[in-house]
């Protein structure tokens, strides 16, 4: 979905153009070891919303500044196994700190960054890549590839998704052997490299985008009403600044979010938690399916999650449970077909 100039003027009406990027207090400081215990010095070190850094001489990171939440964390290093931590509780009160310690493989390594081929500015995208015999995905807060599992159970929806997101700079292992890689971002040609990764070594990639057009200067911005950042399966563990980074690499100018929004064990304030990931490039929004019952859903403009008194059947029709939006101050907006009564 997108919206034309004059759906933004909705927004405005609500007061939902927030521009201003929300400051945080979390931090996850460690180091990054070999099997011997000496420091490997300049490993990658990234998070599952995508802050990537690289370690010191001394094996030693810091990632600043993030918001409260649940964080796997994974260390990447030429002739090394991935290094990860899983369901990493952070908050603004204590700081992180954490060991990760890396063990002998024949992985390679493949980083580089993305960049706008006029500007030369860095660019968030997303690519589809593959080393050997399989994808390489991303990670949610479990530490699981994005999309990778193979247990679900028959009859489950379940998204086989090969996406690994980037806000610019990126850095992944890669078994040895043919690697391919095509990277995409919105109003871009999309780039395809190929070439032969060899055992521990690291590789490194300048990939350059060629601008076609700007969606945004004709007024058009990519959304999206109604879509789950944690839908009934919860087959991953997700929360906000994993999904907000996820957004931003697909180009998405304004979002809502629809029912449950975090799953990762740390309890936030979801709606502040939206508020912050906000900034000039993406407005995220909340919302509810309201009812969530086989008769459809309705979603809300303008307003919270709304409250739900009443149980599915004291809703005669959907016009009730507009009513009850607008009496908030909210403006109501069927997201599903309706069935039986509620039509």
């Amino acid at each position: 979905m997108v919206v034309s100039s004059a759906v933004r003027l909705i927004f405005a009406a609500f007061g939902l153009a927030a521009c201003v990027v929300a400051s945080y207090g979390g931090q996850i400081a460690g180091v990054v070891l070999g099997a011997d215990g000496a420091p490997l010095s300049r490993a990658w070190v990234m998070t599952c919303n995508g802050r990537i850094v690289q370690s010191g001489a001394d094996g030693a990171f810091v990632i600043a500044d993030l918001p409260n939440g649940g964080y796997a964390l994974k260390a990447v290093f030429p002739g090394m196994a991935d290094a990860l931590l899983a369901r990493l509780a952070v908050t603004s009160d204590v700081p992180v700190t954490c060991r990760l310690q890396m063990t002998p493989d024949d992985t390679a390594v493949v980083s580089g960054r993305i960049t706008d081929a006029v500007t030369g500015k860095s660019l968030a995208a997303w690519f589809e890549a593959r080393s050997g015999s399989g994808p390489i995905r991303w990670f949610d807060v479990a530490g699981q590839p994005y999309g990778g599992r193979t247990d679900v159970p028959a009859g489950v929806w379940h998204q086989p998704n090969r996406r690994f997101w980037t806000s610019g700079t990126f850095a992944f292992s890669a078994a040895p052997g043919r690697l391919h890689l095509t990277v995409r971002a919105d109003g871009y040609a999309p780039a395809t490299v190929e070439r032969d990764v060899p055992a521990g070594r690291q590789e490194s990639l300048a990939i350059v985008l060629e601008p076609l057009f700007d969606p945004a200067a004709a007024g058009w911005h990519k959304g999206d009403f109604h879509a789950h950042g944690v839908h009934g399966e919860r087959l991953y563990d997700v929360n906000i600044p994993m999904i907000a980074f996820m957004l931003r690499a697909e180009n998405y100018r304004w979002f809502y979010l629809s029912s449950e929004f975090n799953n990762d064990g740390v309890p936030v304030d979801a709606a502040s938690a939206a508020a912050g990931e906000s900034g000039s490039d993406l407005l995220l929004f909340l919302n509810s399916e309201y009812p969530k019952t086989a008769g459809g859903h309705v979603g809300s403009v303008g307003i919270g999650p709304p409250a739900k008194p009443r149980p599915y059947s004291r809703y005669a029709n959907i016009e009730v449970i507009k009513a009850d939006i607008v009496e908030q101050g909210g403006a109501a907006v069927p997201v599903h077909p309706l069935y039986g009564h509620m039509r």
